[in-house]
């Protein structure tokens, strides 16, 4: 009874996932967040299969049907996380790096096969050698998965705190709370299981029902947004362009807003890189926003604030007895010559020439 129940559920959601499927493929393929979710849909189906089926086999082939279950499981964390990180960031790209998250997959079937081919007596489910062999299994598998859901749930707090305002916002809140409840119900479901003694079968029959009304459910939701199943249009990246020139007046302010309330600049060994991590963003970033927007490279950016600095050092009372290199230390400059030839530039005279006009200003008065 049992099994025909875990049958009929898993046909049911195989069904569900398939019909996603031929949509994205038909109607969202030159969305890079639909190839994505697609990939990850369509590695659910052999692996669902697997999981229904090998119970009631036996011997070698339920081994290599568990094998194959395991290694494709191993994996749907990566999918799913890479299909979250596109619909969160436009600019997300698979890169080389991402090769090594695929590793888990083969490493798990091999392992499975070498850890499970010693067991062939009766129908291996049912078999306390199975689940005793299996755990280590089990728990690399809720290790990948809480891996990516945390890593999922951090990317998604950091460009909520970062933005005003995140576009989808209530479809990417779906997608990720979504995945986090049915994980969290299934690893629970498996440890009730494990202490109550529950039938491998049943727990799983349960575990495909939660993933069935998710997957329902984030199908409903996606084609009541018909944005979901449509190809990038021009339309589509001029409102991109339009949300990216105001992201970046936002991190203009910040960037502004900081050098002027915390004086970075005054620290003689400031790097891109420092400055980076102090706004939270990649050093890459802000090099390109200094450089377009300001039309400045990094150093000359920071050593204006630092002229700006010394002027009003050079201008106020209370520095009038100090020498110009005790001022251009108290600035963040570390060299006179740097100091001598970046205010020049910046003022079209030398720091002398430029005391003695406030002087002469002062006295005038």
């Amino acid at each position: 009874m049992q099994q025909e129940i875990a049958r009929t559920v898993s046909i049911a959601l195989i069904s569900i996932l398939m019909l996603f499927s031929l949509i994205l493929v038909n109607k969202g393929r030159r969305n890079r967040p639909n190839r994505y979710l697609t990939l990850y849909l369509v590695s659910q189906i052999p692996g669902i299969a697997a999981f229904t089926f090998f119970p009631v086999c036996t011997g070698k082939l339920a081994i290599i049907l568990y094998a194959f279950g395991q290694s494709i499981a191993i994996l749907w964390g990566f999918f799913y996380y890479l299909f979250f990180s596109s619909v969160l960031d436009p600019d997300f790209r698979f890169r080389r790096v991402h090769i090594l998250n695929l590793l888990p997959g083969p490493m798990a079937f091999i392992y499975a096969l070498i850890a499970l081919f010693p067991f062939e007596t009766g129908t291996l489910a049912s078999s306390f050698l199975f689940r005793n062999a299996c755990q280590h299994l089990h728990q690399l598998f809720n290790l990948s998965i809480i891996s990516y859901l945390a890593t999922m749930l951090y990317r998604y707090r950091l460009v909520s705190t970062k933005q005003t305002t995140v576009a989808n916002d209530r479809w990417i809140r779906l997608l990720a709370w979504g995945f986090v409840i049915s994980c969290v119900y299934v690893q629970l479901a498996n440890l009730t299981g494990t202490w109550l003694s529950i039938s491998y079968t049943a727990i799983h029959a349960s575990s495909l029902g939660v993933f069935l009304l998710f997957f329902s459910f984030l199908f409903y939701q996606g084609i009541s947004q018909p944005q979901v199943f449509q190809p990038e249009k021009r339309a589509q990246a001029t409102e991109h362009k339009t949300t990216a020139t105001a992201n970046t007046n936002h991190l203009l302010y910040r960037l502004d807003h900081y050098m002027q309330q915390h004086q970075p600049y005054l620290d003689p060994d400031l790097k891109l890189a420092t400055l980076a991590q102090a706004l939270q963003l990649t050093p890459h970033l802000l090099s390109q926003l200094i450089n377009q927007q300001k039309g400045q490279c990094f150093n000359d950016y920071v050593n204006r604030y630092r002229t700006r600095h010394a002027m009003k050092l050079l201008h106020t009372e209370e520095y009038a007895g100090d020498t110009l290199f005790g001022i251009l230390l108290d600035s963040g400059f570390s060299s006179k010559t740097t100091f001598y030839k970046v205010f020049r530039q910046f003022n079209g005279c030398s720091p002398n020439e430029y005391r003695q006009q406030c002087r002469a200003g002062a006295t005038s008065r």
